[in-house]
């Protein structure tokens, strides 16, 4: 009788290993988005939710990732970092996430980052800051979006070869993103305009009430153009006073890229410049069919039509889970060989992720606001990957020794 007992106890210890393990196999692939829904920055929070959860929603279609189906978990981070470190630690946890994603918010991203320490889960983190991929990179992060050091270099040749500006003011929002492209800004004026002048450079905190003070200075020193990375309500606040207190200087600034942001006043908007990843009017196959996609899942809803926001959680969650079909996994050792160095085609343009610091290469859109009316902004110029990128050597990340 003991024999069989122990016979009997070995059989269903077997049993219940292998239903944990088709459990583990089939269940579904989980992706935590943690964004800020509620608060100044909820309207882009909510766009990049919709738009990853379109990418889920065509891999899903086509058979999932190699037969599993992906499921996106939705937190808020309420515009805070401790609470974005909290809600990622939970999961971390319970063990019951493949993937993070957060598109939103430099410093919630390096909160999270910290919270996740060495964790072999694969961490998306869409923002700007340059230190992501550089001096703070860690292993299990990827960034399938421009950093600001590109930007800057965009903006600045596109300044220089179109519209010949050379006295510039700088004002920022207070914080490691402002303070990054205050100091890529004056990297790339010195390089590409020598000639350039910098005749201010402000700081201010982030979601702030008011911005005229500022916005009376730069009048005053009669400046060509506004560069800044306000986004949010601050890009608002910024459009709604410089009209009212008559500055102007247009407005450089990537947010400015979203017909979205434009459309809460549009008179205030034209002629400012914007630059960005995605813009749409960009003028490829891949995007056409994007945009054709999108209004079809999307006609009578909230959101219409894709902008930079949705195209930025489309655009990096579908590289991810492309990434993972190709890698047969979503196991941090198995799917990053494969992301680094992979390549895809989006609606931008082909994009490739830089082996040694995970760093998304990419082309750029620069549109100008040229209406009041839907979609604002005009043509894109297409800066292709090669003008924008940083070279590995100036990234400060310990991987690149490229130049």
């Amino acid at each position: 009788m003991k024999k069989m007992g122990w016979k009997v106890l070995a059989i269903v210890c077997l049993m219940l290993a292998m239903s944990s393990y088709v459990w583990a196999a089939e269940r579904p692939i989980r992706i935590l988005v943690i964004e800020g829904l509620s608060g100044p920055a909820k309207d882009i929070g909510e766009r990049v939710v919709l738009g990853s959860k379109f990418a889920v929603e065509e891999v899903n279609a086509s058979g999932g990732v190699n037969g599993r189906k992906v499921e996106l978990i939705v937190e808020d981070n309420q515009g805070k970092p401790d609470v974005g470190a909290r809600k990622a630690q939970k999961y971390l946890l319970e063990e019951s996430i493949d993937m993070i994603s957060i598109f939103a918010g430099t410093n919630i991203v390096k909160a999270v980052a910290q919270a996740m320490g060495d964790s072999k889960i694969l961490f998306l983190a869409g923002t700007q800051g340059d230190d992501i991929t550089g001096k703070d990179f860690s292993y299990n992060m990827y960034r399938p979006y421009w950093n600001v050091s590109m930007f800057a270099r965009g903006v600045v040749e596109y300044l220089a070869k179109h519209k010949k500006m050379k006295t510039f003011y700088l004002l920022n929002q207070d914080y490691s993103l402002g303070r990054d492209a205050a100091a890529a800004y004056k990297r790339e004026i010195a390089r590409q305009l020598p000639e350039g002048k910098i005749v201010g450079e402000d700081y201010f905190p982030l979601f702030t009430k008011d911005l005229s003070s500022f916005l009376t200075k730069i009048k005053a020193s009669g400046a060509e153009v506004i560069l800044t990375t306000a986004w949010g309500s601050d890009i608002y606040l910024l459009l709604k006073q410089r009209q009212e207190l008559g500055v102007k200087a247009p407005i450089v600034c990537y947010a400015l890229a979203d017909p979205f942001t434009i459309s809460a006043a549009p008179e205030s908007a034209v002629g400012v410049i914007a630059s960005d990843g995605y813009a749409i009017t960009v003028d490829t196959k891949e995007n056409k069919d994007f945009v054709k996609r999108w209004q079809e899942k999307h006609k009578g809803g909230e959101y219409p039509n894709p902008d930079l926001h949705t195209a930025r959680g489309y655009m990096g969650t579908k590289l991810m889970l492309e990434a993972a079909k190709k890698a047969n996994s979503v196991q941090l050792e198995k799917i990053m060989p494969v992301l680094e160095g992979f390549r895809a085609n989006m609606p931008i343009g082909e994009v490739y992720i830089r082996p040694c610091d995970h760093q998304i290469q990419m082309p750029m859109a620069v549109v100008e606001v040229v209406s009041t009316k839907y979609p604002y902004i005009g043509p894109a110029t297409i800066l292709p990957a090669s003008t924008v990128s940083i070279e590995e050597g100036a990234t400060g990340n310990a991987r690149c020794k490229g130049k």
